[in-house]
């Protein structure tokens, strides 16, 4: 896998931030925010969210251009050397395998509970986690197409079921807003900050690409466009439920989606037709993950990407079998967002600070 002679442009860098982000946070989005503000409010709280992740993606390409660095292992590598950047490496592998299990058993969780129930859940995670890991070895350029395939499907059906259940929103449950001022807000963010988990790949993904690519426009209409889906969600979904039902509901996106059918088409049961294209972004996000995994793994220890695979599954798969419902897949959602955080916003903030500041004590 000669990842060094691939680069990806502008639209295909687009394509794969959204990838990221479009996960199990847009299922469940609604109930951790009403959960979190009381209110019906949390369509501003994810908008502001939105901005605020976006500048610290726009800070992180700026630290990455200033240091003239491809990637957070060579950034860890200059601001703390050789032997502490393997151990930081070693961390956010475990990081990127954790965030692999919470995608595949949150995914099998929701293919038992809505569509084989009968199925045993760790075949269904076994097979997301093979599969995943064929396409997270291959090149960056194979994964990117597959992205490009497989997302624009996935949002028509979004957009179709969205405009199909437009008729059951009523506008008065979004009603009053900004009841409790904005103070809310500042907690709502760290319930938000979970559908914007994955874009810690941006650590990785900025070593593909060029001089042409356009970083900074990509991840404007990247995370824009997310933010405003999610806002959209939001707003569908409370608007046809209330904030109060949201928040006593496990899958609330889907649950909207059972309120409603439509006559005279060939699948009157969106909510299934809705999870069966869904898997399609959960095997990405999980793709994606292995393949950040395979890259750290290959330029920190020189590990072929087949050999990363058999280390990232059985491992992926463990941390998938901790959890034994809901609540605790949203328990371990909760350490994984964290630990998003502090991989996309924390560590190149260190790495920037350290760098900078040897590089003073050196002139």
């Amino acid at each position: 896998m000669k990842q060094e002679f691939d680069s990806i442009s502008t639209y295909q860098l687009t394509i794969l931030i959204i990838n990221c982000m479009l996960g199990v946070g847009f299922l469940v989005l609604p109930r951790r925010i009403t959960v979190t503000l009381d209110s019906p409010d949390g369509w501003i709280s994810l908008l502001i969210s939105g901005l605020i992740i976006l500048f610290a993606v726009l800070l992180l390409f700026y630290f990455f251009s200033k240091h003239k660095v491809k990637d957070i292992v060579e950034y860890t590598e200059l601001a703390f050397g050789k032997w502490m950047s393997k151990f930081i490496c070693i961390l956010l592998v475990l990081y990127f395998i954790s965030l692999t299990g919470y995608e595949a058993v949150a995914m099998s969780e929701m293919v038992r509970f809505f569509l084989l129930e009968t199925t045993p859940q760790m075949l269904v995670v076994s097979i997301i986690l093979v599969l995943a890991a064929y396409l997270g070895s291959s090149p960056i350029n194979t994964l990117v197409r597959v992205c490009m395939f497989f997302l624009p499907f996935c949002l028509v059906v979004v957009f179709f079921i969205f405009l199909s259940g437009l008729k059951e929103v009523n506008i008065n449950n979004l009603r009053p807003v900004l009841e409790s001022g904005f103070n809310p807000f500042v907690k709502g963010f760290f319930s938000t900050s979970l559908s914007y988990l994955g874009l810690e790949s941006l650590l990785i993904f900025t070593a593909f690409t060029s001089a042409k690519t356009k970083k900074v426009k990509a991840a404007v209409i990247g995370i824009g466009s997310t933010s405003v889906l999610y806002a959209l969600t939001y707003i569908i979904v409370v608007g046809a439920l209330s904030y109060q039902e949201v928040k006593t509901l496990t899958w609330p996106t889907i649950s909207f989606i059972q309120t409603f059918s439509i006559h005279g088409i060939f699948l009157e049961r969106l909510d299934s037709f809705l999870l069966s294209t869904w898997i399609l972004q959960f095997f990405t996000i999980c793709a994606i993950n292995t393949f950040n995994i395979c890259y750290i793994l290959e330029k920190t220890f020189s590990l072929k990407p087949l050999t990363s695979c058999f280390i990232i599954v059985p491992l992926a798969f463990l941390v998938a079998y901790i959890p034994s419902d809901s609540t605790e897949i949203f328990l371990l959602a909760n350490f994984v967002d964290r630990g998003g955080l502090i991989c996309l916003i924390v560590l190149p903030l260190i790495c920037f600070i350290t760098v900078s500041i040897k590089k003073k004590v050196i002139s």
